[in-house]
């Protein structure tokens, strides 16, 4: 029998109840707490933004005497993984012992969430990334291997944390891009400096890679940077590949840009040239913008909502295709990847655990 509306309400309340009252006697501590946390080599200090059933979600700080910057780090804790700032442990160095001891806890770390890792199923051997993990099981969001680097799917598997172990393959290479049209720009020369302005990225709006960017999406990542990132063409990293500075703010409709090119670089002016000609005469121009997804929502037809994001750089590029059609793509691969999401969390029962190969 289904239930009422209020039935369905006094149970979330009930289990809220229950979820508070098991934190309050395990866990010290709260939203907004100071606390220190490792990853991987490095000690951090992290500020408690969220908490979900015993996992803090936790930003890391940057320090400067006792100031307190957030960055665009986002790591997911246990209680036991995290101390408080105000308690943070005191290496000890005149006992080897205790030396010994704290280097075998170091390597004996197990997985945790922001680890990239793979499995061996049915469709052979997988990668992903870890988002969290709950009383042993493993919640990974699965990447594809697309030209030269991997892409995550946005599609989310459960598997076993014994199944699962850190991946060898440098899952990480992938460049996540939100795809715009330059809308509403403006090109002008002002001396050696070759100018445009206009719209980088709107809210609400869903772009050429099925993503949708919410309101306040850049709002962390804007004051961490100062507001300031490279240009690039087509997201180069080489020397050459530089366009000059993109300024950024933010505001009701989207990310404003305000780019500044040198075209006392004759590749640089060559490039300006033929970016106005082509916008004077109606033909649309790209912006690719390269970032990290902090914190996203995957949505029932294909898209996502990204809701925070870390910019690294925002490139100039050709428009490739309509919005529509890029959509339908997105739409397309995943209902192919909810085909194979069986197959990637079946784990073989005569495969042995560990590394399989690529």
């Amino acid at each position: 029998m289904m239930k009422t509306k209020a039935e369905v309400l006094i149970d979330q309340l009930e289990q809220a109840a229950m979820r508070q009252e098991e934190l309050s006697s395990e866990t010290p501590y709260n939203i907004g707490d100071i606390v220190n946390l490792s990853e991987s080599e490095y000690e951090y200090i992290g500020m408690i933004e969220d908490e979900d059933r015993g996992v803090y979600q936790i930003r890391v700080q940057a320090v400067a005497g006792d100031e307190f910057e957030p960055t665009d780090k986002v790591y997911f804790r246990y209680a036991e993984e995290i101390t408080p700032y105000e308690k943070a442990p005191v290496m000890e160095t005149d006992s080897e012992d205790s030396d010994n001891e704290g280097e075998v806890e170091r390597n004996e770390k197990s997985i945790q969430a922001g680890d990239y890792v793979e499995w061996l199923c049915e469709e052979g051997n997988v990668h992903g990334k870890v988002q969290e993990i709950v009383e042993g099981k493993a919640n990974i969001e699965v990447y594809v291997k697309e030209s030269d680097s991997y892409t995550p799917t946005g599609v989310f598997v459960d598997i076993e944390q014994e199944h699962i172990e850190p991946t060898v393959i440098d899952v990480k290479s992938a460049i996540h891009k939100i795809l715009t049209k330059m809308d509403n720009v403006n090109m002008e020369v002002d001396g050696n400096i070759g100018r445009f302005k206009g719209i980088g990225s709107q809210y609400g709006q869903v772009d050429l890679g099925g993503d949708t960017v919410a309101k306040g999406a850049y709002t962390q990542t804007l004051n961490h940077k100062g507001g300031k990132i490279k240009l690039l063409f087509d997201h180069g990293y080489k020397t050459k590949d530089i366009a000059g500075v993109a300024m950024l703010t933010d505001s009701d409709q989207g990310l404003m840009v305000d780019a500044e090119m040198p075209l006392e670089a004759q590749d640089v002016k060559d490039s300006f040239v033929k970016i106005k000609f082509l916008i004077e005469r109606g033909e649309p121009v790209g912006l690719s913008i390269g970032y990290d997804p902090i914190k996203v929502t995957n949505n029932a037809d294909g898209t996502r909502t990204l809701n925070e994001i870390a910019l690294h750089e925002m490139s100039i590029t050709p428009f490739p295709m309509d919005t529509g059609a890029k959509i339908l793509y997105a739409k397309s691969k995943r209902i192919q990847y909810k085909a194979m999401q069986t197959a990637w969390q079946t784990i073989p029962t005569d495969a042995p655990l560990g590394n399989q190969g690529d």
